[in-house]
């Protein structure tokens, strides 16, 4: 559903920063997304005066952090403080601007003093389009407003995939020969300009978003000698290897917990050349999980005893169910008898930590523990004593302590 509310607070605060509301336009996504009827978290907005001012008073109005993102896109982006939602700036004359965007559907515009009218109604009436970006988003299609459209800005063939997954148009022929053809043009862009956008849509539908980044040649431009069919396979079997990751934290969804092996196994692909286009900052410690994803590929490979103890140290003790979630699903290649044993464990251990230890930490503390982070692996340990059963009274668990101690 469209938050009109907000969207209406939102256009407010920009009409008291622009000398006149006839004098601003939204345009793009925020468009399109209402015509769609489809909830939207940024907004873009095209001005013909200069921007440092009226960023100025937009963040004094909102409490939005404003920054320019980069020389090459002179713009400024203005992020809530709850950073759901943002508002880009940026100056221009309008009819020069909607002729080099991206796709048909995003060159559409609506003026300012207009927006409000458009926003109740959605009556395109209030849409300036010169593209035919109208008639393409009936039929729900991508087509490109011109043919320099991937020569101007490269991650524009992710962005292809990206509606195809996000509001599932598809792309007209020509557009998508034309991006197979530029495939290459990816290579030449900022990791993290591709790691945004591969963000936007990859949690989608992961399955969709896969397909199409090889239909569109940019899978083996992005992930060099990784198999596509073997992710692909991996997803027809997911349900069942969906149930082992419940069993390691009901919380996560079937997408975060598929996102998170197809990262792994593709950085093992990817470090072989030496870099990795996935963001792993995002999902969790970066070194603990390369870390994983290094001893999954060590265990595919030799399934040796040492890698098998490595991994159920993960699996056993790790504090982020995400890597849990990574290990386990990734090793169903490694048979059954050594899966039930790590589904076993990782099962057992989130039980243990539910447990509540029949000593406190300031027990602990009186019996001579010292303060600090032994405190925590002292109660970790006695809480999986107990759930083992060897400890099950009070006065079992002071009489390991003191032996502990001893």
């Amino acid at each position: 559903m469209v938050n009109t509310t907000r969207n209406i607070t939102i256009y407010r605060a920009i009409e008291k920063c622009v000398s006149s509301a006839k004098k601003f336009y939204l345009y793009g996504g925020c468009v399109r997304d209402l015509l769609l009827n489809r909830s939207f978290n940024d907004v873009d907005v095209l001005v013909s005066e200069p921007l440092d001012n009226i960023v100025k008073k937009f963040t004094e109005i909102t409490g939005f952090h404003c920054f320019k993102p980069g020389r090459k896109f002179p713009f400024y982006r203005c992020v809530s403080p709850d950073k759901k939602f943002s508002v880009d700036f940026q100056e221009g004359e309008l009819l020069r601007f909607l002729k080099s965007r991206d796709f048909t559907v995003n060159a559409l515009a609506v003026r300012g003093d207009e927006f409000p009218s458009f926003v109740s109604s959605r009556e395109s009436q209030y849409v300036i389009d010169l593209s035919g970006g109208l008639k393409d988003l009936k039929k729900g299609i991508l087509k490109m407003v011109n043919s320099k459209c991937f020569d101007e800005d490269p991650v524009r063939l992710l962005r292809l995939v990206r509606y195809v997954v996000e509001i599932d148009f598809s792309p007209e022929r020509a557009t998508l020969l034309l991006a197979r053809k530029k495939a290459d043009l990816i290579l030449m862009e900022a990791k993290e300009r591709i790691n945004n956008e591969l963000d936007f849509f990859i949690k989608k539908n992961l399955g969709k978003a896969l397909r199409w980044l090889e239909k569109a040649n940019l899978f083996e431009r992005l992930f060099p000698d990784a198999s596509l069919s073997l992710f692909l396979k991996t997803l027809e079997r997911f349900d069942e290897e969906l149930l082992t990751a419940e069993k390691i934290s009901p919380l996560m969804d079937e997408n975060r917990v598929l996102i998170y092996y197809v990262r792994a196994m593709l950085f093992n692909h990817s470090r072989k050349e030496g870099f990795s286009y996935w963001p792993w900052w995002q999902v969790g410690p970066k070194r603990i999980l390369k870390r994983a994803a290094m001893l999954i590929d060590r265990a595919l490979k030799s399934r040796s005893a040492k890698s098998k103890e490595e991994i159920m140290e993960i699996v056993f003790n790790s504090r982020y169910p995400q890597l849990q979630a990574v290990t386990i699903i990734a090793l169903h290649e490694l048979g059954e008898e050594l899966k039930r044993e790590l589904i076993e464990a990782s099962t057992f251990s989130t039980y243990a930590t539910k447990i509540k230890p029949f000593l406190s930490g300031n027990t602990l503390k009186r019996m001579g523990v010292r303060e600090g982070p032994l405190i925590g692996e002292k109660l970790k340990s006695l809480k999986m004593l107990q759930a083992k059963g060897d400890i099950k009274t009070e006065e079992e668990a002071k009489k390991w302590l003191q032996k502990d101690n001893s």
